[in-house]
């Protein structure tokens, strides 16, 4: 169980960034943000084949199935090998529910690992900008480097972007909990243009780290479709138990 709660996270995070008072460059950095906001909000749903590998404990694990997004707050995978299992996750209910090969279904809350760690798939800036103090900390070529530092004494994880700003994409997210001893480091690449002016990531490489469990996970997008309708039922916990 703590090999799929871990995997949890790592999803929950790529997936997340896949989509979520400054100095003297405020505006520039209002620029970048509202074009990642532009970039990741054009995605209503999304439909693909997903491989996804695990390394962790040894272990490599590679599992291939569908995955299916509906903004803002819902997702479904369906993992037909090496063993069947679906899992949905429902942001607004905070729940994410699992149905093994054997038909158990188990029902549990969603990890929390911060801020990030919420299934909010939408992006808006000006939200960010009430819980972080946002800055440009870095500049090469087109990849620009914001921070993020929560307001709240009580959040206490920090992240770092990297935003490739032609596209208006981020290419990298690093996350880092020194007092829950969490460190969640994501990386994007193989960009698919979408409708000639939109960019999705294909390939995303996650590495964390949990206290002394570390994990590395390698999701491949393929065949994307993309704001096609897709029904709320299809995320429905009674069609685990075969409900409609």
């Amino acid at each position: 169980m703590k090999v799929k709660l871990l995997s949890a996270i790592c999803l929950c995070v790529a997936i997340i960034s896949f989509f979520g008072s400054t100095n003297e460059k405020k505006s520039d950095v209002d620029h970048i943000l509202s074009k990642v906001e532009e970039n990741q909000n054009m995605m209503k749903t999304m439909e693909a084949n997903i491989s996804q590998t695990i390394f962790m404990q040894g272990q490599t694990i590679t599992s291939n199935g569908k995955i299916y997004i509906k903004k803002p707050d819902l997702m479904r995978m369906d993992i037909i090998s090496p063993k069947k299992l679906t899992t949905i996750m429902n942001d607004k209910e905070k729940m994410m529910y699992m149905k093994l090969e054997d038909g158990q279904v188990i029902k549990q809350r969603m990890p929390d690992t911060g801020e990030f760690s919420n299934m909010n798939f939408t992006f808006n800036h000006e939200e960010m900008e009430e819980k972080y103090i946002i800055r440009e900390i870095g500049a090469k070529s087109d990849i620009r480097t914001i921070e993020l530092s929560p307001k709240n004494e009580k959040d206490t994880m920090r992240i770092e972007l990297q935003i490739d700003i032609g596209k208006g994409v981020i290419v990298k997210s690093m996350s880092k909990d020194v007092i829950n001893h969490i460190e969640i480091n994501v990386e994007f690449s193989d960009l698919q243009q979408i409708d000639g002016r939109y960019w999705i990531a294909k390939t995303i490489i996650t590495n964390a780290k949990v206290e002394e469990n570390s994990i590395k996970t390698i999701i491949i997008y393929s065949n994307l479709k993309i704001n096609e309708d897709l029904k709320d039922s299809l995320f429905k916990y009674n069609t685990l138990n075969g409900g409609s």
